[in-house]
């Protein structure tokens, strides 16, 4: 284990872009991305309404300290989302709310995993040999592991985060 704490911003998009080549995979992760952040602030505002501002502007912060215009542009759909949650919750009750965030939030992961990932994506082959599609997770990417790092509580949410960043990123750069 190395004495490095953080994974530099750069790494965390460039793991983002290597298991993300297909332009229909790309697509759908920019389609359903932001529905996994808008079911949490659902789910967040149906329990704890209190909570959904301070989850905004960290949300937000975070993501500026890591890369300011990229945050700021995702910081923007993120204020909308939290206005549709505010709304959703002065139409409908907590149970109903809930059940609204639980089928956003499967939706959303289903439509990344299943028809992003194992659709569009093609296999990476390493040898020779084509690979897992999960190998992100079996060689513990996720974890930081093989790039000399720990990762701390500002990377593991940053990883969780890194789409809408990405996304915002392309945008910018288009």
């Amino acid at each position: 284990p190395s004495t490095v704490n953080h994974l530099p911003i750069e790494k965390h998009l460039a793991l983002y872009t290597t298991f993300h080549q297909d332009g229909r995979n790309q697509l759908v992760h920019q389609l359903a991305s932001p529905f996994v952040y808008f079911s949490a602030l659902v789910a967040v505002q149906a329990l704890v309404p209190a909570l959904v501002l301070p989850l905004l502007v960290g949300s937000i912060l975070m993501l500026s300290l890591a890369d300011l215009k990229g945050g700021l542009a995702a910081g923007a759909a993120y204020v909308v989302e939290a206005l549709a949650a505010v709304w959703l919750s002065r139409h409908f009750s907590t149970l109903p709310l809930l059940l609204i965030a639980a089928v956003v939030q499967g939706a959303a992961w289903a439509s990344l995993i299943f028809i992003g990932h194992m659709t569009y994506e093609p296999s990476v082959d390493i040898e020779g040999l084509p690979a897992s599609k999960g190998l992100y997770f079996e060689r513990h990417y996720n974890r930081g592991e093989g790039f000399g790092v720990r990762l701390n509580l500002f990377d593991r949410v940053l990883q969780f985060s890194i789409a809408p960043l990405a996304h915002a990123n392309e945008v910018l750069f288009a």
